[in-house]
């Protein structure tokens, strides 16, 4: 099958959504289609490194003109706008090229945002859009607790959800899809009813199944004080003071543990203060950004990873933590919620419960596990067996074996 992938980010031995793109490019071209890949100039230097004389993949690089790269630095937003024009001009660009090139199938990988439209389905050639995120909303009970510039930023994009919703663009583009592949149940929401029978929920991430590894540290070791750690952004919306609270409650009722943060953000100065305040400095350490290596190096020595994150639609460290062996505590939203559950985890629901009762649930579930080698051990051990639910394999075949798209003479 010939397949046109649009992938406005994708790099190898990049995470996020780099990663999302290179993999959906290299994953369907080693099941023998000829993939060309349309995606931005500036990952052309490490797509030729990683691929040198292999031909499996074409690429084609387009970019807007340097005048509106330039604009784009300027900020974030200004970012989603060239986002928004690069759809258009790649519009054109495959427009004329299909007129010489052939394709079954179209797919939009990259980026996975829903609030901003591909405007490919328009060629008229079988598309599939995503999978794409954006509908996970941070719960109400949780923003009062945010800092004002969170806050602000939280309410406009519930906003934004609540007027893309009806836009006309977003509805021509959906009604025009052959298959729309959704990230979880809150972006389904956005949805128009109209096409949620040829919606499928799917992950847009998958684990890299040759990491697969016992976690020797948690099978051979008895728990002396128990180790803990989060890998990400320092931000509101991470959960970042969720964490801080549960551990101050473990200090406060005398559990030996260990804490460690790893990341970047904004909160890394608010996150300090409540340590100082709260004497958790003997608990907790806070670095900064490592190598992935030493990431894992810290995954292997650890017994849970904590990421109560309030909105995120996948959560690619929670498999490169089962990967390790470890177990992961989580909330049940979004991605996270799909990925973790109670055989390889702790899953903690949301609905219809204060932040300070969420809290008081995790420090429970946690106490718990801190007196359970028994039942550590074998979280640790299922993580490896929910694993493999969550291949690339199982993805691709669920998309691409859709009986919407079997109908279709564009799969004989």
């Amino acid at each position: 099958m010939k397949i046109l992938l649009s992938a406005y980010a994708c790099e190898p031995l990049k995470g996020s959504e780099p990663g999302v793109g290179w993999r959906w490019a290299n994953e369907l071209s080693s099941r023998n289609n000829k993939v060309t890949v349309i995606t931005r100039k500036n990952n052309k230097k490490n797509i030729k490194k990683k691929l040198k004389n292999r031909n499996k993949i074409k690429f084609i690089y387009f970019d807007l003109p340097n005048l509106f790269i330039k604009f784009k630095s300027l900020s974030k937003s200004f970012s989603y706008l060239y986002f928004y024009l690069w759809q258009i001009g790649i519009y054109f660009k495959i427009k004329k090229l299909i007129k010489k090139k052939k394709f079954d199938l179209i797919h939009h990988v990259s980026f996975v945002t829903y609030r901003i439209p591909s405007f490919l389905p328009l060629l008229n050639i079988p598309f599939i859009f995503g999978p794409i995120a954006g509908g996970e909303q941070v719960p109400k009970q949780f923003l009062k607790n945010f800092h004002l510039k969170s806050k602000i930023f939280e309410y406009l994009r519930r906003l934004s959800n609540s007027i893309i919703k009806y836009s006309p663009i977003i509805n021509i583009i959906l009604k025009n899809s052959s298959i729309i592949i959704v990230n979880s149940i809150q972006t389904k929401k956005f949805i128009n009813k109209n096409y949620h029978y040829k919606t499928i929920k799917e992950l847009a991430i998958a684990p890299k199944q040759t990491q697969i590894k016992k976690n020797l540290f948690i099978e051979n070791k008895k728990i002396e004080s128990f180790n803990m750690c989060f890998v990400g952004d320092y931000e509101d919306h991470k959960g970042i003071f969720i964490i801080l609270k549960i551990i101050l409650k473990l200090k406060n009722n005398h559990h030996k543990f260990n804490f460690c943060f790893i990341g970047s953000g904004g909160l890394k100065t608010k996150m300090k203060n409540f340590i100082d305040i709260n004497n958790l400095n003997s608990f907790v350490r806070i670095y900064d950004k490592m190598p992935q290596s030493y990431v894992f190096k810290k995954m292997q020595r650890s017994h849970l990873l904590l990421f109560p994150a309030l909105r995120d639609s996948g959560g690619m460290v929670l498999f490169e933590a089962m990967q390790h062996g470890l177990p992961s505590a989580v909330l049940d939203l979004g991605g996270p919620g799909q990925i973790i559950d109670k055989e390889c985890g702790i899953i903690v629901k949301h609905k219809n419960k204060s932040e300070e009762k969420i809290i008081n649930d995790f420090y429970i579930s946690i106490s718990k596990l801190i007196k359970d080698n028994a039942k550590l051990k074998k979280l640790s051990r299922n993580c490896l067996k929910r694993l493999k639910l969550f291949k690339f394999e199982n993805k691709i075949n669920k998309i691409y074996n859709n009986k919407i798209l079997l109908k279709k003479s564009f799969f004989k």
